[in-house]
């Protein structure tokens, strides 16, 4: 991708892969201390990098480069919180920096746990559950959005809507379903991805650290790590939509790409959302017809678009659409960066003008 674009990446919040604290005061608790955090990273990149903006005369103001962010699962809450938090401070009195965010492109996100914590609709297309095990877990989504709606933003009755899934599919001294890739199984989540602990060997060698300026830093490198999450897990089940409907209001570029057989962040329960956003274009995306993308004369997925929102399945891929199909992710990326299309026609099947919200879709299905 660095071919693509000047790639920028960053270890975020405070306490994942080589930034730290010395303090446990220094986690990050919530998404405003976040989207402070980044954002005073970044007008300290772009002051120390000053070739990565332009200075008007006049008015003594700079703005920066096009940027656009990227990232997967997670991201899918931190992206539209982070944007949202840059478009405020663009349009604060006698601020000199405007930071000129362009598009987003969100991997298998994490976006609304009120409906992301369902996975059941796609389970049941896997074949993974039946009708009737889907329409328990119906119920039991209905008594977690309760609970979400009472602002209790961590509970065990959410997580089990997926955990029941992947517990029904054990075998006897096995392994069980792959959350990450539906169509693995794995003694446990943590092998996933594979050769993750590879890299953590590798970058926590003394002369990479050393390479990489970070050689003060005292522990080893590791892939997941336990604090930041303990310390935001308080708010597991906060939603992003708010932000992500005033980035798309702004009229932002959103790519959202969703890996076929990926099932924690499931590319159906992410369509739910998308569908289900009251954002200005919300009609015409609801009723959008699909269009096949094609790469060497194969389709590589299907997308759906209305204006600036893009949502794009990704063929043959889990969670990382990227480590399954670099090619195509390449892609997809390059395409996205220039404003490409991703499809030259969309499909005969028209869409309904209808498109009924998450209740009546359940009542119709029974």
């Amino acid at each position: 991708w660095h071919n693509t674009a000047n790639m920028l990446f960053v270890d975020q919040p405070i306490g994942t892969g080589f930034s730290y604290t010395e303090s446990n005061d220094g986690y990050a608790k919530n998404d405003n201390a976040i989207n402070i955090d980044f954002y005073t990273f970044l007008v300290k990149f772009f002051t120390l990098h000053e070739s990565y903006s332009t200075l008007d005369s006049t008015t003594g103001i700079r703005t920066t480069r096009p940027v656009m962010f990227t990232g997967e699962s997670h991201a899918g809450h931190y992206i539209p919180n982070m944007i949202s938090h840059i478009l405020e401070k663009n349009n604060e009195k006698n601020n000199k920096l405007i930071i000129d965010v362009k598009a987003a492109a969100l991997g298998n996100p994490w976006i609304d746990p009120a409906t992301q914590y369902d996975a059941s609709e796609f389970a049941h297309g896997m074949g993974l559950i039946s009708k009737g095990q889907m329409y328990n877990l119906k119920e039991m989504h209905k008594r977690c959005q309760t609970l979400l709606k009472s602002g209790r933003l961590s509970q065990k009755l959410c997580f089990e809507l997926l955990d029941v899934i992947i517990d029904s599919t054990a075998a006897p001294g096995g392994g069980r379903l792959l959350m990450y890739d539906a169509r693995k199984f794995s003694h446990h989540s943590q092998s996933f991805p594979p050769g993750h602990e590879a890299v953590e060997r590798y970058l926590s060698r003394s002369d990479v650290k050393g390479a990489l300026h970070v050689q003060d830093f005292k522990n080893n490198f590791l892939e997941c790590t336990d604090p930041p999450y303990n310390a935001l897990a308080h708010q597991d089940g906060l939603s992003a939509v708010p932000s992500l409907i005033k980035v798309l209001d702004a009229g932002i570029r959103v790519l959202v790409y969703s890996g076929q057989y990926d099932l924690i962040c499931n590319h159906v329960s992410s369509e739910n959302v998308l569908n289900d956003m009251a954002w200005k274009g919300q009609a015409g995306f609801q009723t959008a017809n699909s269009g096949v993308w094609i790469i060497d004369n194969a389709p590589a997925g299907y997308i759906r678009e209305f204006q600036n929102l893009q949502s794009l399945l990704c063929l043959n891929s889990g969670h990382m659409f990227p480590m399954d199909q670099p090619k195509a992710a390449l892609d997809m990326f390059t395409k996205w960066i220039n404003n490409k299309p991703f499809s030259v026609g969309t499909t005969k099947l028209m869409s309904s003008d209808k498109v009924p919200d998450e209740n009546c879709h359940t009542s119709h299905r029974r």
